[in-house]
């Protein structure tokens, strides 16, 4: 994602979006020169305070969400509500900087004296016509590039910084288990059966293997005991089966 705006050099290196640690322990005096960051801080504190308002779930609701498994589908789920809180952030927040704007405006309409206004190509006067089209230049640029553009980027990089960083945890963490999962189960389906209700719930190339080993001859069994990792304990109870229903088979008949 290409950035809005050009971080300054000073700042290579470093996570911008990390504060450090305040060495103090309380807030510090506000005084002229600080009074823009003191007035941000609380224009964050409450937005904070009225658009990042969230349901508190019930003891039991975090019980049984702390008893959930975490598996790759768990994750998954996961991925998507942090997506869909994203959106419903975005939302708020767009609609706090509209608002933030059209009170900006309104409070520079209202600052501005019509009754001075005046066309200036009927002024004779070069020095007043100059300030007077300098300040309807400065009125006509900031409904433009209101004065407040600089906070609103700030917010959004901060909610994307936030949010693809906790996107990357959970997708990189889903990844993990897929893939755990995934060589669980080539893991179980590579194990011989224990059984003929077993041997119909593997993958087909699975059974064919078992069919075989249970049709070879023994030194061809031993070899396919190596070959595949199996132990004679795992082979055993299918194979007494499948003796056994071969006799039965074979069995001649009884004479009368």
């Amino acid at each position: 994602m290409q950035a809005l705006r050009e971080p300054n050099p000073s700042y290579i290196g470093q996570n911008g979006f990390v504060d450090p640690l305040s060495q103090t322990e309380s807030e510090p005096e506000v005084t002229p020169k600080n009074l823009q960051d003191a007035l941000d801080r609380h224009r964050q504190a409450m937005y904070i305070l009225t658009q990042k308002d969230s349901c508190i779930p019930t003891l039991e609701e975090m019980e049984e969400d702390l008893q959930k498994p975490e598996t790759a589908a768990y994750i998954k789920e996961q991925i998507e509500i942090l997506k869909d809180q994203h959106l419903n952030d975005l939302e708020r927040i767009y609609a706090a900087h509209t608002a933030e704007y059209l009170e900006e405006q309104m409070h520079k309409f209202n600052s501005k004296d019509d009754t001075q206004c005046f066309d200036p190509e009927e002024q004779d006067d070069e020095a007043v016509k100059e300030v007077y089209e300098r300040l309807e230049s400065h009125f006509s640029d900031s409904r433009i590039y209101p004065a407040s553009m600089a906070l609103w980027e700030d917010d959004y990089d901060r909610m994307r910084y936030t949010h693809l960083d906790e996107l990357h945890l959970l997708e990189k963490r889903h990844k993990e288990l897929e893939a755990q999962e995934e060589a669980a189960r080539k893991f179980q389906e590579s194990q011989f059966p224990m059984s003929a209700d077993d041997f119909y719930t593997k993958q087909k190339d699975m059974q064919l293997r078992a069919a075989r080993f249970l049709m070879a001859e023994k030194t061809k069994q031993e070899k396919m005991l190596s070959e595949f990792g199996w132990a004679w304990r795992q082979v055993e109870p299918l194979k007494a089966d499948f003796d056994k229903n071969v006799r039965s088979i074979l069995k001649p008949p009884m004479q009368c």
